[in-house]
């Protein structure tokens, strides 16, 4: 499923006015190929980190709204 079709089938299933919350990681839409997991374990795939404004959009069209956002970097 592509995330625009998530992004609506999320409003489409929560209560109007509900509560919604995102989280992941960003980027600036690098595609990434870790080869360890968490705890060390080897792992083969491939990732995109889309950028925050990006995800935000999608959400919008899709008719969820946004009230706050959160953005930890990372040394």
């Amino acid at each position: 499923m592509d995330t625009a079709r998530l992004a609506a089938e999320f409003h489409r299933t929560l209560a109007s006015g509900g509560p919604f919350m995102v989280v992941g990681h960003a980027g600036n839409g690098e595609r990434t190929h870790p080869a360890h997991a968490y705890g060390g374990h080897p792992v083969s795939p491939a990732s995109c980190r889309p950028p925050p404004d990006r995800i935000a959009g999608l959400l919008g069209r899709a008719g969820l709204v946004g009230t706050a956002r959160l953005k930890r970097d990372h040394p």
